[in-house]
């Protein structure tokens, strides 16, 4: 009797113990597939959260990434230490909204303030490209204002409107997310009252219910400049590809260069060049050239790539093509939505 009993307990521990490792499997595979949420997430361990057992325990959880570009306000490649206007980019990827006339100002070190003197609220926000948000899925939106943190959740639509108007999806009293009609693009944007001045460190868009902010607002200062540099960028200077034209039967006068610039990232469209700033010198084969004044033509953009026709009061004779330096030139290229 007592050995058919101690038979009965062998057999039962050995099933309580398969049937945990069994259980502690399932956990294991459960954990992983949260990572599995199309490049949206990441599970990463905390070591700030214990749970008290006294052994260092820590949990983990998943950290959803910023659907926004800039979401601490860090990249200016604009440079102003203040802007004021309607319907005008400010700090990377932030855009003031039409008819909003408020002021944005970037802080040392991250985060912004907005002041709006006007007697009723004006907007502020980042236009996102469709293909960057998954239809038919839910999403939060979250901000840090004032020392308080803020968030709503809301559902994408299955199907893209077809209309110019604008459609606001979920908002509060601080943010709204939806559809910019006119831009063809998703539009995320805080909500900044009357006669007021805010203190904004950082805003999120997320896939899920859930905000995980601050965790995951923004990826390096270079990481976040390289998805800035896609929509706009400042070109101070280049090594460049130089075709040289020369014909000996015109005067310095009539000498140009045919400058290419060759972009190492490719931006989201063919960006609009403007120039601030002349080529005052270039130099090719140990030979330092300066031009007294030059004049300095656009003749082609793409995505990847510009040229510029120079006319350089200068004769680079016996050249046909040379690679060189071109300085003192302040060129941006704006492909902003």
């Amino acid at each position: 009797m007592r050995k058919g009993l101690k038979i009965l307990l062998l057999i039962g521990a050995v099933v309580i113990i398969v049937f945990s490792v069994l259980l502690s499997s399932c956990v294991a595979d459960n954990s992983s597939s949260s990572d599995n949420n199309n490049g949206n997430s990441t599970l990463i361990p905390d070591d700030s959260l214990d749970d008290n057992s006294g052994n260092g325990n820590s949990w983990q959880y998943s950290i959803n990434r910023n659907l926004l570009i800039n979401g601490n306000f860090i990249i200016n490649q604009r440079a102003q230490s203040s802007y004021t206007g309607s319907a005008i980019y400010t700090v990377d990827r932030w855009r003031i909204g039409s008819g909003a006339d408020i002021t944005v100002s970037p802080v040392d070190g991250g985060g912004i303030t907005i002041l709006n003197n006007n007697n009723s609220y004006r907007f502020f926000g980042q236009l996102v490209e469709l293909s960057e948000i998954r239809k038919d899925i839910t999403l939060t939106m979250s901000a840090f204002i004032d020392g308080n943190l803020y968030s709503v959740t809301g559902k994408v639509p299955s199907v893209v409107p077809d209309t110019t108007s604008n459609i606001y999806y979920f908002k509060n009293d601080y943010m709204q997310f939806g559809y910019c009609g006119s831009k063809d693009s998703w539009y995320a944007e805080l909500i900044i009252p009357a006669n007021s001045e805010v203190k904004v460190d950082y805003v999120k868009l997320e896939e899920g219910s859930i905000s995980t902010a601050p965790y995951g607002v923004a990826d390096s200062y270079a990481v976040e400049l390289l998805k800035c540099q896609r929509f706009y960028r400042v070109y101070t200077e280049a090594t460049p590809v130089v075709m040289v034209r020369y014909d000996p039967n015109r005067n310095e006068n009539e000498s140009y260069l045919v400058v290419s610039v060759f972009l190492e990232n490719e931006m989201r469209g063919r960006p609009v060049l403007d120039s601030y700033n002349q080529i005052t010198w270039f130099q090719t084969g140990g030979i330092f050239y300066s031009f007294n004044s030059t004049y300095m033509q656009i003749i082609a953009v793409e995505k990847n790539r510009f040229q510029l026709l120079v006319f350089t009061g200068q004769i680079f004779e016996g050249y046909n093509r040379v690679t060189g330096n071109m300085g003192t030139v302040y060129i941006t290229l704006d492909a902003e939505i």
